[in-house]
């Protein structure tokens, strides 16, 4: 999320992003970042996770329990997921801004989504199937978290699971819609803040 809030604001702050789109639309370049960022990032992520697990199974200094590849997939799956749906509101708040020193002012709300994604998600390993947990599956902001522990716990029933998936595309496709007009309305605004309502 930091990686896209830089990158457009950035871009913005440099004046890059007026060439860019005479001849690109604003919702393609937004496009365009959460793709390259995602990939860039997912990247480095397996990148780690590979160097990671060929040092411990060269040093064996550590034994490692054995996962189930449908826990992993839905692990990844769910990442996927809310790595899109944070990217697209990072997106949007980093072309609210002109400077570096302010982007981290916009990005404070949706840090403070993902601290209780966080903290719902460690309620729903104590107590997957307590009502914390089973209306965090159905928040969308929140399901990333959620899910994959109930998942891995199979605390989950399909119809849930399935009923989270939805929801939350659903909510990625409003999010990439409104970002997109918050994103084209704000990219060549310098010098102060856009507000809510411009």
């Amino acid at each position: 999320g930091n990686w896209m809030l830089a990158g457009v604001t950035e871009e913005k702050s440099n004046r890059v992003v007026e060439v860019l789109l005479s001849s690109v639309k604003p919702w393609q370049i937004l496009a365009g970042k959460i793709i390259g960022i995602g990939s860039l990032g997912i990247a480095q992520f397996a990148g780690t996770i590979i160097v990671a697990f060929l040092a411990v199974n060269l040093t064996g200094a550590i034994e490692l329990p054995s996962l189930d590849v449908v826990v992993v997939a839905n692990l990844i799956f769910w990442f996927i997921l809310g790595f899109l749906l944070f990217a697209v509101m990072y997106g949007a708040a980093g072309s609210l801004v002109s400077r570096m020193e302010d982007a981290q002012n916009v990005a404070f709300p949706m840090s403070m989504i993902a601290v209780a994604g966080f903290f719902v998600s460690i309620a729903a390993l104590g107590d997957p199937d307590g009502t914390v947990a089973v209306v965090g599956t159905f928040i969308p902001f929140t399901a990333p978290f959620v899910v994959p522990v109930r998942a891995a716990l199979g605390a989950i029933p399909a119809w849930q699971y399935i009923a989270s998936v939805v929801i939350t595309i659903a909510t990625i496709v409003g999010l990439v819609l409104v970002a997109g007009r918050i994103y084209a309305g704000g990219l060549l605004r310098f010098g102060s803040r856009v507000k809510l309502r411009e």
